[in-house]
């Protein structure tokens, strides 16, 4: 694995200072660890997050390394880069670029229109 790090990323694994780079990283970062972790020691990940710079929050779940994660872990991780990626910020913006690129297109195309003919089609069908 050093071998492979080194060649594409250009840097010695072993040489990585991992609390001096997180007192320089700004960016949000959730941290989850198992207790009873016997690969990597649970005091390694909770020195990481005392040193973070940027946004940050930490999750202790029961088992050890190869433990099944629970079903928060999945949850958390979710919201977490549901809220970080701004996913709705997203999805706001590319409707703006389908409704301006339409527009464009058909002058009186608004993204109003998807929702008028679903409306019509329900309407439709419930009547037959």
């Amino acid at each position: 694995m050093r071998k492979s790090i080194l060649k594409k990323a250009g840097f010695d694994l072993t040489k990585l200072d991992t609390l001096a780079f997180a007192q320089k990283c700004f960016s949000p970062c959730k941290f989850f660890y198992p207790d009873k972790d016997d690969f990597v020691d649970p005091k390694h990940s909770k020195k990481l997050f005392g040193v973070y710079s940027g946004e940050k929050s930490i999750n202790e779940f029961k088992g050890n390394h190869n433990t099944e994660r629970p079903d928060f872990f999945y949850d958390s991780a979710a919201i977490f880069f549901h809220n970080v990626l701004m996913c709705d910020e997203i999805k706001k913006k590319q409707t703006i670029k389908v409704d301006k690129a339409l527009h464009e297109k058909i002058p009186e195309f608004d993204s109003t229109c998807f929702k008028n003919l679903g409306g019509e089609l329900e309407n439709e069908e419930n009547s037959e």
